[in-house]
């Protein structure tokens, strides 16, 4: 179970992407009357679930601390969601669709595979340290089997397969795509949680050189 008191946690000199969703923005003081309609109540709730899923783990967390830690009653929560594993996987889907766009954005703007490989692994450092509750998150649900059965469209590793496939079009390399995906996948991936438990130091920005170096001895000829 991911806590949210280890590795890097970023810090008051965080740089926030004014992009961001308002999710991830702090909860608004409207949120925390519970005689505000019920529209209002969805996004503080969206919150607070994210922040006590990654301090206390998704099956530790009921409804009820939900709900109370958002500032509104459970009759608040399930006028958006039937449960709880509902409310898990709209936020799976909602931050996974924003890092699939992060992603999308950074390779659409570099002109060959090499500058790709480095603007991905930027970007996405960039969003664990500005929001690392977000990537937290999304590492602690990415095999949880109520978000890995379900269809959300293209994720992160078909970005990555996309990366791997082209690499081996233009090196001629003599590897299937899904192993060298893997790879690519476990190098960015296991950077970042080494900086979450405190093997490496953090902000995960200063290794986004260092992975995109190692990324491109893979993809050699």
């Amino acid at each position: 179970m991911v806590q949210a008191d280890q590795g890097w946690q970023g810090g008051e000199n965080t740089v926030i992407d004014p992009t961001l969703p308002a999710i991830l923005l702090p909860p608004s003081p409207l949120g925390k009357s519970s005689m505000s309609r019920p529209v209002r109540a969805k996004k503080p709730i969206m919150t607070a679930a994210l922040q006590l899923f990654v301090e206390h783990g998704i099956d530790a967390t009921g409804i009820r601390e939900v709900s109370h830690a958002a500032g509104y009653t459970e009759a608040a929560l399930y006028r958006h969601w039937p449960g709880k594993e509902a409310l898990v996987r709209e936020l799976y889907q909602e931050h996974l669709t924003e890092v699939v766009a992060r992603l999308d954005k950074a390779i659409a703007g570099a002109s060959d595979l090499e500058s790709k490989i480095k603007v991905a692994v930027a970007g996405i450092y960039a969003l664990y340290d500005a929001e690392p509750l977000v990537f937290r998150f999304i590492l602690l649900t990415s095999n949880d089997t109520r978000t890995a059965l379900q269809d959300y469209g293209r994720t992160p590793l078909d970005v990555v397969e996309a990366l791997a496939n082209q690499a081996i079009q233009e090196r001629h390399l003599d590897l299937p795509s899904a192993n060298l995906a893997a790879a690519l996948t476990g190098l960015f991936l296991e950077t970042a949680v080494f900086v979450l438990y405190g093997r490496l130091p953090g902000p995960l920005a200063s290794h986004s050189e260092m992975v995109s170096r190692l990324a491109l001895r893979l993809i050699q000829p």
